[in-house]
């Protein structure tokens, strides 16, 4: 099996050099290193003609936007792509969620050692194995459900490619064993161009549908309509007409959540969305979505 090249997203030098050490150990020969967004996805459009696209390590905080804007844009040019993401914050915290929704496909905790990449990548070696052998099957589909609290079996059918008689006896043999349980019916929003049920939702700018964006703390000064990042008030005056800014609630308000796009400059309270189909790549507003259903399954544990 061919090795993926590796792109480490990541500002943070002891970071890099640390996690390049770690892959080298993994037989990673080829491995870029990007200090910010922007030079990461410029770094990654460079495997777009390649047979496969490179493993992802991806820091949430960056110095120019942050994960979820970064791995919306990979994940456009290469929805197969597997994006790790590694940052300081708990897994359960939102901004984490938000990114692992968007389709990371694992999450280092930092710090973090050696053996917690080395498990991801066998992770991902054993899920490129194409073999019909039962155990191997069962340890590949194992791997899988540990990332979801519930799941259907036209999810697991198209993301594992088993026949639906091999899946329903693996299955069968987890739920025997009290790692699964029947949910009743999931239903789904599936491609309406290929019909898959591997779509995403994805979130961009209002003005230029760009997923390019990032989010800030912005002041709003009364005064004269000034609203730009809070780090551009300095001692207190407003950055546009220079006139002093004390008195929140009088003088100004702040907004913890404004978004900027990094693309077009527009500046924005809401996002809006679309969905994403990972196999075609056909982007479909919800009212052109398609409904499938199929059996659910709960994870209980794996």
């Amino acid at each position: 099996m061919d090795q993926n090249d590796v792109v480490i997203i990541e500002d943070s030098q002891a970071v890099c050099l640390r996690l390049k050490e770690f892959c080298q150990k993994l037989n990673f020969n080829k491995i870029r290193i990007a200090k910010s967004g922007t030079e990461g996805i410029k770094a990654f459009k460079d495997y777009m003609g390649a047979k496969k696209p490179p493993l992802v390590f991806l820091d949430y905080n960056l110095p120019d936007m942050d994960g979820i804007s970064v791995i919306a844009q990979i994940l456009d040019l290469r929805p197969e792509t597997r994006v790790i993401l590694e940052t300081a914050l708990e897994k359960n915290d939102q901004k984490v969620r938000d990114v692992i929704s968007y389709g990371a496909y694992g999450y280092l905790s930092k710090p973090y050692g050696y053996a917690e990449v080395r498990q991801l990548v066998e992770t991902i070696q054993k899920e490129d194995m194409q073999t019909h052998d039962n155990s191997q099957d069962m340890e590949i589909i194992r791997m899988f459900l540990k990332n979801y609290s519930r799941i259907s079996v036209a999810m697991l059918t198209e993301c594992t490619g088993k026949n639906k008689s091999d899946l329903t006896e693996i299955l069968e043999g987890f739920e025997k064993n009290g790692n699964i349980v029947k949910s009743g019916t999931l239903k789904e929003i599936s491609c309406g161009k290929c019909g898959t049920v591997k779509v995403k939702q994805f979130f961009h700018c209002p003005s230029c549908y760009s997923y390019n964006f990032k989010k800030d703390r912005v002041i709003e000064h009364y005064g004269c309509g000034n609203i730009s990042s809070a780090r551009t008030y300095k001692n207190e005056k407003c950055p546009s007409c220079n006139n002093d800014v004390k008195v929140l609630g009088v003088d100004y308000r702040l907004i913890d959540n404004f978004y900027f796009c990094n693309d077009c400059g527009d500046k924005f309270p809401e996002l809006q969305w679309n969905f994403r189909c990972l196999n075609c790549n056909n982007k479909f507003e919800l009212d052109n979505a398609i409904w499938r259903e199929s059996i659910g399954y709960k994870i209980i544990t794996i």
